[in-house]
């Protein structure tokens, strides 16, 4: 893991920056941010790089090791019991502007009309094949999996934050702001900085 920015102890943090809050662990990785569970991120919103109007949103993060999926040509029941055990989960209080909060809420909105589009398809897969028009229903199938998906990938991810993988320990979040993910790092480094005991920061 790359170290944070670490800051002289008299240096001053810029103006839109706190020097107060807990000390938190953050770096940059490649374009993603690798960001302690549960830091108190700095009033910058984590989506466009705003400094006014931020609130703060409670997110609760999941992340499932990719390889498990594929363990479902082996059985959906192996891969939810796989999927159970192996989950990793982390919480932030993601700071956003008041567009950008409402952005995350209707991709949230859409992302569960895309969830239950899978049961209308169902359904309306089984109506189709009862009824003898296998296009329809195979077409119904393809549905079931190609809208969720595309819905997730065309539309949600650029309006929220996702994991690209969670530990015991850390989050490493795709689709923060790139002005966004420098300065949270350095937040991370100014707040070290001024935490650390006298001396220990040359």
């Amino acid at each position: 893991m790359a170290d944070p920015v670490l800051f002289p102890r008299n240096a001053a943090a810029p103006a839109f920056l706190p020097t107060t809050g807990a000390p938190f662990v953050a770096a940059r990785a490649g374009n993603d941010l690798l960001v302690q569970k549960d830091a108190s991120l700095p009033d910058l919103c984590v989506k466009c790089g705003a400094r006014e109007g931020i609130v703060r949103r409670s997110t609760r993060f999941a992340w499932t090791p990719p390889w498990v999926y594929a363990t479902a040509l082996a059985g959906v029941l192996i891969m939810a019991v796989l999927a159970a055990v192996l989950q990793k989960r982390g919480h932030l209080m993601i700071p956003l502007c008041a567009a950008c909060k409402k952005r995350w809420t209707h991709a949230n909105l859409v992302m569960g009309l895309g969830v239950f589009w899978i049961f209308v398809a169902m359904a309306l897969m089984v109506a189709f094949f009862a009824h003898e028009m296998p296009a329809l229903g195979f077409l119904a199938l393809l549905s079931m999996v190609g809208v969720p998906v595309g819905v997730s990938f065309g539309y949600v991810r650029k309006r929220r934050l996702h994991p690209r993988k969670i530990d015991d320990r850390m989050l490493t979040l795709v689709g923060v702001h790139s002005d966004a993910l420098d300065l949270i790092v350095q937040a991370a480094g100014q707040r070290a900085a001024l935490a650390a005991p006298a001396g220990a920061i040359a």
